[in-house]
Parts: C-alpha cells; structure tokens; sequence
C-alpha cells in the first residue's frame, strides 16, 4: 500500500498539480483547501505526510499544532511548501513546528526525496515503547460487565489497573451530565474518595475539545498547546505536562471520558499507549452498560413471581442472558482487532489482509450480538426510551455524517433533502438515530458503486415521515410483507445480510414511539423505506 500525502493548500491549482506528481512518484494523494477539511481527511484517510501550504501556517502560527492533534494516534511529519525566492525562510519556519520545508516549484525528484527522508526520520523517532501489558487485566474487564459491583467500583478497578500499566500521575473516569456542560467523577487511581465529586466542563477545554470531536485528544504540552490557554494561569509546573482525553461512546453517545494526566519529562504520550488506553476505554464502556442492563434485568426478575417468568418470558430472559456474555466476548475481541489494526505497520507482510478480514467478521458479531440483546429487551419491554424534544433533521445529519465515509468510499451520491431544515420532535434520541442507522446502511450495501441515495422529510397529516430511497436491485414483492418480522433477511445466501433483526428492531422502536415503517419496492429500480413520526 503505498503513502498516503495530504495537501492542505489555499490554491485549488497548486494541490491538483502535486496530486498529479505524488501519483507520478507512487504516493496516493488527498487534498484540502482549509484547516477544517484538513482535519475531516485526516480522521478519515490517516494520511502519513503532511505537504502544508507556507502562507497558510504563516497566517495561523497554530495550524501545524492543530494538524497534529487531529491524530493523536501517531506522529504525523509536516512539510512547509514555501515560495520560490522567499526573502526570509526563517520567517515561515519559526514556530511552525514543521519537519522540513520544500521550495516550490520544485523538482519532483527533490519533493520525493524530501517526503522519503521525512517518512524514514518518522519511523526513527524515539518513542516510548509500550510497557509490559498484563492481558489478563483485559479479560477481568470483561468480566466486570456481568459482576455484581457499582458502577464506581468498576470504574476505580478501570484507572487503578491503567495507571499500573502506564505511567501516570493520575487515571480518571468522568460520566457526562444530560446537557454536558458538566460531569461526575467516577473513579480516580490517585484518589479512591473521589467518586460524585462534581465538575464544571468550562474549566476543562481538553474534556469539552474530546467531546465535540468524539475523538482521542492529547496535549503533548500543556504549557504551550493554544487549547489550554484560558486556563494556563491554573497548571503547575511538575504536576501535569501532557493529557490524553479518550471519549466513551455508547451507542453514538458520549457517556464519559477517560483522562490521563503525565508529569514525565518526555511531553505527549507513545501510539501505543493511546492504543491501549483506547481499547480499555472501549471496554469500559461496554462494561458500565451491560452493568447496567444486568441490573436492571435483576430488578426485573425481583419483581415477576418465578412461574411467570419460566412460562412466559423464560426464552427472553435466556437470550438476555446469551446476548450480554456474546457481546462481551466479541467485544473483547474486537478490542484486540482495533489494537492490532492500529499498528497494522508493524506486522508481518501480508498479515494486514487477515487482520482486516478479522475484524470485520468481529465486527459483525459485535453488530448480531447488540441486535440480539436490543430485540431481545424490546421483547420484554426492558429496553428504556428516553423521550424529549429534539430536532429530527440534526438526528439525521449526525447518522449521515457518521456513513459518510462509507459512503464515499462506494462513490455513492446522497441527495439529502433535510439540509438547513429545522423539525422538532418528540422521540428518544438515540432509538431513533438507531432506526435511521439501519435503514441508510442497508441503502448504502444494496446502491451499486457510482449509484444515488434519496433522504427526504415532509409533513403530512399531523405526522414527520422520513424515506429513505435508492437505486439498487429492488425487493421480490413476495418478501416485502415478513421484512420487519424478525430473523428475516432478503436472501439466506446474501454475503451482505446481518442478523435479520436490524428491520425487526426498527419496526418496534417505531411502535414504541406511536408510529408507522414500511417498505415499497420494484425489482430493477430500487427500494425505499419510509418511517413516520407523531408531530
């Protein structure tokens, strides 16, 4: 595979003009012409060199740093595109914090030279290497979901392991107000009392950037990074350098944050300690929900005398049961699969493809086994709506923005005719964001490559109807009735088919909220599934 180059350039002519050349010499090419694009591109194509436009970072001395704070994940190398005949260089370089810089127009064989010693020097940068991990630490997370602890029991066992396993002055587990301007402290590895204390988020610029993001964020240094600004005058020297901020999202939701605070005199934190605290953020996310389910399916089960239960919900409860040990058995798993897939550089040729194709067959699972135990609590009427005001056009663009790659990736084109519309709704946000999830990712795998997407919304009779409509090979009329019913897929045989619960699952949240679904479809031509909403 060869390297990705990102170049962030104000003058659209000068970036198609080093695409073409980086194709040339065998690198892949992707362009930005603001800060903003930039940082979308390097979430989404990981890019291993940066080709920056001088003017632009002469502009905003904190453009380089921002760049790099995109991808906490590795160290990405940059490289100042600078005029020919510049009277003072030096003035495009001081404080820029770039690697090396190019003077353009240039000779191809200078830019591939200077992007070949950027990349080597990169790989030689003196990282700290991740310290001896004790994997049976991860295999007792597992086994916290299905525990009978607290909540703030399981998150103290969290930070307390990971500051034995990273060196820090301190590990912290936050959960998020319903408004998220402020939160709760769950756990501190430097202070067991600590659980409830009560935090404003304003004082906190690195937890709210992390939130909005939804990414990993570290301040390599907390004395010079512009974020910590407005709150420098407050740190002290000795006491923390550097942060890593990893958000905990469950269900498109963010629950909470893991924060680790280092005074080591060596400022950031390596890409494999990101890894790795990435991986127990994602597992103790996974550990407080199912804590929680557990706990409410013991409340349940107190309530229902025990001949009830056997005769009539006896299935439900076993498949409760099946469902929770599954899913934090794969999502264990799939912990394994992301740390494995984030040094996918390191492993040996030709393994990359057996990594990929693992995690993706985990990741189905991951995807069954949550289908099962959501079908299974709408089931039994345990599956909790938390209903309020929302506006159902945001909803929509949060799930299309989240397929977006995918969708970029099949060439597919969205004509997305809730942009700039405002509809307000009473619904459970992320029960809904669930359903629409469902219905545009089964769009996108049925829309051939270069094929077209319609998403539309109108008010009709006192009710919000969504449709969703595509291009593809269209339904048998005969399977259009039992779409909705549960383990009912298109095709046994479909390579593309889930659990046959995704259709199932959406057709009773939309009951649950006083609603109709349906599906309308011609062989040839495409189908479109439509869901409406009381207003």
């Amino acid at each position: 595979m060869s390297d990705v180059v990102l170049v962030l350039h104000s003058n659209p002519v000068t970036s198609a003009s080093f695409a073409s050349t980086l194709d040339e010499i065998g690198f892949t090419a992707t362009l930005a012409n603001d800060a903003e694009a930039a940082c979308k591109m390097i979430r989404i194509s990981r890019p291993d060199v940066i080709l920056l436009d001088g003017e632009m970072a002469l502009s905003d001395p904190t453009l380089c740093r921002r760049l790099r704070t995109c991808s906490p994940e590795k160290r990405l190398p940059l490289i100042l595109l600078i005029p020919q005949g510049a009277e003072d260089v030096s003035r495009y370089l001081c404080g820029a914090d770039a690697d090396d810089y190019l003077c353009q127009p240039c000779q191809i064989s200078e830019l591939q030279a200077r992007l070949m010693l950027c990349l080597a020097a990169n790989e030689r940068v003196d990282v700290r290497p991740l310290p001896h991990i004790d994997f049976s630490f991860l295999c007792d997370l597992s086994n916290l979901a299905l525990s009978e602890l607290s909540h703030s029991e399981i998150m103290q066992q969290v930070v307390s392991a990971v500051a034995g396993q990273i060196e820090v002055n301190r590990c912290s587990i936050l959960l998020l107000g319903q408004n998220s301007d402020d939160a709760m402290v769950m756990a501190s590895s430097d202070d067991l009392g600590v659980n409830g204390l009560h935090v404003v988020l304003d004082r906190y610029p690195e937890i709210r950037e992390a939130i909005k993001s939804r990414r990993p964020l570290l301040i390599d240094n907390v004395f010079e990074h512009p974020l910590m600004e407005a709150v420098r005058q407050h740190l002290q020297h000795g006491v923390t350098n550097s942060i890593l901020v990893l958000p905990m999202i469950d269900r498109e939701h963010i629950v909470g944050v893991m924060v680790l605070r280092s005074a080591r005199p060596i400022s950031g934190f390596s890409e494999d300690e990101v890894n790795f605290c990435q991986l127990v953020a994602n597992m103790a996310t996974s550990a407080l929900r199912m804590a929680d389910v557990s706990a409410l399916d013991g409340k349940v089960r107190s309530r229902v005398p025990v001949s009830t239960t056997v005769s009539n919900d006896g299935h439900v409860s076993q498949l409760d049961i099946a469902a929770k040990d599954l899913r934090v058995l794969v999502s264990v798993v799939d912990g394994y699969c992301m740390l494995f897939n984030e040094t996918a550089d390191r492993v040996a040729p030709g393994q990359n493809e057996i990594i990929s194709g693992l995690m993706a067959g985990n990741r189905k699972l991951v995807d069954m086994a949550s289908d099962l135990l959501d079908f299974s609590q709408l089931n039994s009427g345990s599956y909790r709506l938390d209903f309020a005001e929302h506006d159902i056009c945001q909803l929509l663009g949060a799930v299309v923005q989240e397929l977006a790659p995918i969708m970029s990736q099949g060439n597919i084109h969205l004509l997305n005719d809730c942009l700039n519309q405002e509809k307000m709704v009473v619904c459970d946000e992320h029960a809904i964001k669930r359903v629409f999830y469902n219905i545009l990712n089964n769009a996108i795998k049925y829309t051939p490559e270069g094929g077209e997407i319609c998403l539309g919304l109108r008010e009709l009779d006192g009710e919000v109807r969504i449709f969703v409509r595509d291009n593809g090979p269209g339904i048998e009329p005969e399977k259009i009735a039992s779409l909705f019913d549960e383990y009912t897929t298109v095709s046994s045989s479909d390579p593309k088919a889930g659990s046959g619960l995704g259709l199932a699952i959406c057709e009773k949240i939309i009951s649950a909220h006083h609603g109709r679904i349906w599906a309308e479809s011609f062989l040839g031509q495409g189908s479109c599934f439509t869901f409406c909403l009381p207003t």
